[in-house]
């Protein structure tokens, strides 16, 4: 039965890594060390992201809209997004710190349930690292934002490194992190393009991105 499962688990891996779109940019281990060595592993809210990191995956997407819409469609997005919810848990030196309960999607085992805590630095960077699960030994990484030099477009990026308890080759537990990280950046990109003109008008008077709501 496991090797049946085992089987399954790699098909479907071949098919998500081979029908995954160009969206998004996917940097192998060698690459990303390299990327790593000359531009320095991203900063983070929690504390310097681990070396293992580089073991997991790398995405990132082009948005044509400013930082300050995507901004608000990355927080409007943790909220829609089926697999998780979030609640706001206070901020401190400028720092929001979330607790975000996740569902990661690990078929044909189901899912890996876990708890993470997300520290922001507004319109800059979201860093997540796993509180608690039964289902996974870690989960972690950075969502990081920069702006074009005009200020009218935003490079999404993605990192992340998931660990789970069963024992799954790391080339798979990737392509599994790799799908999920796409479909998540494609779809904060497609929202906020979408409403870059109402949100662009909006964000400074409302600082809310409950304006989507309206406009999906």
């Amino acid at each position: 039965m496991l090797k049946d499962s085992l089987v399954i688990v790699i098909t479907a891996a071949i098919l998500i890594i081979t029908q995954s779109g160009p969206a998004c940019g996917s940097a192998c281990a060698k690459e990303q060390a390299a990327k790593s060595s000359n531009t320095g592993a991203p900063g983070s809210a929690i504390g310097i992201l681990p070396q293992r990191l580089r073991k997991g995956v790398h995405e990132e997407i082009h948005i044509d809209a400013p930082p300050s819409v995507v901004w608000h469609c990355m927080e409007e997005q943790r909220t829609i997004d089926p697999d998780s919810t979030a609640v706001k848990t206070g901020c401190k030196n400028g720092v929001v710190n979330i607790e975000q309960k996740f569902s990661f999607p690990c078929p044909p085992f189901g899912s890996a349930e876990c708890t993470l805590r997300l520290a922001e630095v507004t319109n800059h960077r979201v860093d997540f690292k796993l509180l608690e699960s039964d289902d996974l030994k870690a989960m972690e990484g950075s969502w990081v934002l920069t702006g074009s030099e005009d200020g009218k477009a935003s490079k999404l990026e993605l990192y992340s490194y998931v660990e789970p308890y069963i024992m799954i080759p790391r080339i798979i537990c990737n392509a599994l992190s790799s799908h999920k990280a796409k479909k998540n950046l494609g779809a904060v990109k497609k929202m906020a393009e979408q409403n870059v003109y109402r949100l662009s008008n909006n964000c400074s008077e409302t600082g809310s991105a409950s304006v989507l709501k309206a406009t999906r």
